[in-house]
């Protein structure tokens, strides 16, 4: 080997273990490969992700390890807002009870109550 020339590349070992054990490298034209990221984008999936799901349904395959990293779980903003606000809440509370001050820990706990029960009742309603 020319010793001015670099070695190849290396791939990088992956630090994540996952269930999923095989690759498969796919190349696709730019034309089909922002299509998947589209279609992917639109149901709330990872390109991969939304790979296996049509790979699944073309070989009617059921496979809950390859399915179980589907759509995401995406949190609106305002949602965003209204459970940092109760994290908030939950710390004044928490701060609160240490000082001994258990009026002001109920009051922001049931801030928090408040605020968090119609942000989780919101996510039964969306769609999946």
């Amino acid at each position: 080997m020319d010793p001015l020339k670099k070695p190849p590349a290396k791939r990088p070992v992956p630090t994540v273990r996952t269930a999923l054990g095989q690759v498969l490298g796919i190349r696709l034209t730019p034309d089909l490969r922002a299509r998947v990221a589209e279609a992917a984008t639109a149901s709330g999936a990872s390109d991969s992700a939304w790979l296996r799901q049509v790979a699944l349904e073309a070989l009617g395959v059921e496979s809950p390890v390859d399915a179980a990293s589907g759509r995401r779980v995406r949190v609106a903003p305002e949602d965003q807002i209204a459970l940092a606000t109760c994290v908030r809440d939950l710390g004044e509370a928490t701060l609160s009870a240490q000082a001994g001050r258990t009026a002001e820990a109920v009051a922001a706990m049931e801030r928090a109550r408040q605020t968090i029960i119609p942000v989780i009742l919101g996510f039964e309603r969306r769609p999946s």
